[in-house]
């Protein structure tokens, strides 16, 4: 239990510094080592999405649908949201430019 918490705690610093490369693989390190851990896998999504790096928009996008399958019902509707907003903005980006 605390090493989730240390991990959830490294992860926010790394990225409050501007790591975000470092941040998503440590999140990534860590839910492949405890997968039941489904708050790794939306916190990795949250930050992939509003990390702005376009190469890790699809497997954010996989990681908060694995998270759907996994997590509790009055969850989802967080996890439903964030994934319309990135769908919406990657579109966006897309056509505008």
């Amino acid at each position: 239990m605390y090493r989730l918490l240390i991990t959830i705690v490294f992860a926010k610093s790394l990225r409050k510094a501007g790591e975000n490369m470092r941040a998503l693989t440590q999140l990534q390190l860590e839910y492949s080592k405890a997968p039941h851990f489904t708050s790794l896998l939306y916190l990795y999504g949250k930050f992939a999405i509003t990390s702005g790096l376009h190469e890790f928009m699809g497997s954010a996008i996989g990681a908060l649908d694995e998270c759907l399958r996994q997590c509790l019902p009055h969850r989802h509707q967080n996890i439903k949201v964030r994934v319309y907003l990135t769908l919406t903005n990657s579109l966006y980006s897309t056509t505008s430019g």
